[in-house]
């Protein structure tokens, strides 16, 4: 009598209905289109903040460079000048209204010479040749090629200002 009520009884068996499956696979493939999708804006948000932060550095690199200027004496047409120059870059402490472009390349630029920087002395002492505070705009741009002009609003761009004691 056991015998025939194990016969006629069908055991459970647990396993996942072909519907379950197909909803979890579409499911998935949901899930893994939007992971794909959004990968290139992390990406490409990734780059932008490493572009961000060697900007930022060679910006400070260039301010380090302003404050360690020294006194340098030329003549030109006849008359001696003295004024500070940076050793590094090379900037010339001045008031002047255009501002001087500085292509960093090569060990100029942290990061492998992608980095453009603009430099204007927008205020300084009295006399050039005087001890005093220069005020100094730094601008450093990328993802530009060398000879175009940077553009008013370009959103790859830092700027800082920098009090220059000497």
């Amino acid at each position: 009598m056991n015998l025939k009520k194990s016969i006629g009884r069908r055991k459970k068996q647990n396993a996942f209905t072909l519907v379950e499956v197909t909803l979890a696979l579409g499911i998935l493939a949901f899930a893994l289109t939007t992971l794909i999708a959004i990968l290139p804006i992390g990406l490409d948000t990734n780059r932008d903040s490493r572009e961000s932060t060697s900007a930022m550095r060679t910006a400070a690199l260039i301010a380090s460079d302003l404050r360690q200027a020294n006194m340098v004496s030329e003549t030109v047409n006849g008359s001696e000048t003295s004024m500070y120059v940076s050793p590094r870059y090379e900037i010339r402490l001045e008031k002047n209204a255009n501002a001087i472009e500085i292509p960093l390349s090569g060990n100029q630029s942290l990061e492998g010479g992608n980095h453009r920087a603009q430099v204007q002395v927008l205020q300084s002492s009295p006399d050039g040749g005087e001890k005093g505070c220069y005020e100094v705009m730094i601008d450093v741009v990328w993802g530009l090629p060398g000879s175009t002009p940077i553009p008013n609003n370009y959103s790859n761009c830092i700027s800082i200002y920098a009090a220059v004691l000497l």
